[in-house]
C-alpha cells in the first residue's frame, strides 16, 4: 500500500505527520515500512529526523529511467527498522512522473507499507505521488482558510488522487472552535473518507506524547 502525505498549504505540518505515522507504522505493523520524500532537493525529511540516506526518490527514478540501479541500498535502515530514503538539501533535477510512479509501486511490492511526503499541493512533484497513492492524508491545520483548501481538492492540481481513498487530517489547537472547523471540512470535502483531528504537531518529528498518539490515530485511520 501507498499512502501520499500532500498538504493544503503551507506549514501543515506535512513532514512532520508523514515521519509520524511511519514510526507507528514501523512499531506496530508486520513488515518494512519505507518513508521517502518526494522533493527533489528540498530535504525537509531528512531534516525533520535528523538524518540522510545515499539516495532519495528522485534520484532512484532518475537512474531507473536509464536503466541503471544503485549503486548501494538506497535507504537507511533506523532502529526501529524504520527505512527512510531522503537526503539533505541541494540542488537536484526531477525525475519524470511516471519513472516515480513505477520506482513508488516497485517498493511497494517489497514493502508492507510506503509513505511518501508529497510536500505542498501547489508543488508539481506531489503529481507523482499522489498518482501512485492508494490513499492520500491531506493535511492543513485549524486556523486555514477552509474554503481554499476545498477549491483545491477541487482543482486539477488534485486529478491525479481521485482514484485514491481520501483522509483529511486537521491538526487541532484544542480550543472549542476545532468542533465547528471539523463539520466545516466535513461539508467542504465530501469525497474524504474520514477526517482525523489530531494534536498539534509542529515542524519536527522528536517523540514526545502527543505525537505518539497523533501517529496512532494516523495508523489507525487507515484501515
Amino acid at each position: 500500500m501507498i499512502v501520499a502525505v500532500c498538504g493544503l498549504h503551507g506549514g501543515a505540518g506535512t513532514t512532520t505527520i508523514a515521519a509520524l505515522l511511519a514510526r507507528a507504522a514501523a512499531a506496530q505493523q508486520p513488515g518494512r515500512v519505507l518513508l521517502c520524500d518526494s522533493a527533489p532537493g528540498a530535504g525537509d525529511l531528512a531534516l525533520a529526523l535528523g538524518a540522510a540516506s545515499p539516495y532519495n526518490l528522485t534520484d532512484v527514478a532518475r537512474l531507473a529511467d536509464d536503466r541503471q540501479t544503485p549503486a548501494e541500498v538506497p535507504w537507511l535502515e533506523q532502529a526501529d527498522g524504520l527505512r527512510v530514503m531522503a537526503r539533505a538539501p541541494a540542488r537536484r533535477a526531477a525525475a519524470r512522473p511516471d519513472a516515480v510512479v513505477k520506482v513508488l509501486r516497485d517498493a511497494a511490492a517489497a514493502h508492507s507499507l510506503v509513505i511518501v511526503d508529497a510536500g505542498a499541493l501547489q508543488s508539481e512533484h506531489a503529481a507523482a505521488a499522489l498518482h501512485a497513492a492508494d490513499i492520500v492524508l491531506w493535511t492543513l491545520d485549524a486556523t486555514a482558510q477552509l474554503d481554499r483548501c476545498a477549491a483545491l481538492l477541487g482543482g486539477p492540481l488534485a486529478t491525479d488522487a481521485r482514484h485514491a481513498r481520501w483522509l483529511l487530517a486537521a491538526s487541532a489547537t484544542g480550543r472549542d472552535a476545532d468542533v465547528p472547523v471539523a463539520a466545516r471540512l466535513t461539508e467542504l470535502v465530501p469525497t474524504a473518507a474520514r477526517l482525523i483531528l489530531i494534536p498539534a504537531v509542529g515542524h519536527r518529528a522528536a517523540i514526545a506524547p502527543e505525537r505518539l498518539l497523533a501517529g496512532t490515530q494516523l495508523l489507525s485511520a487507515l484501515s
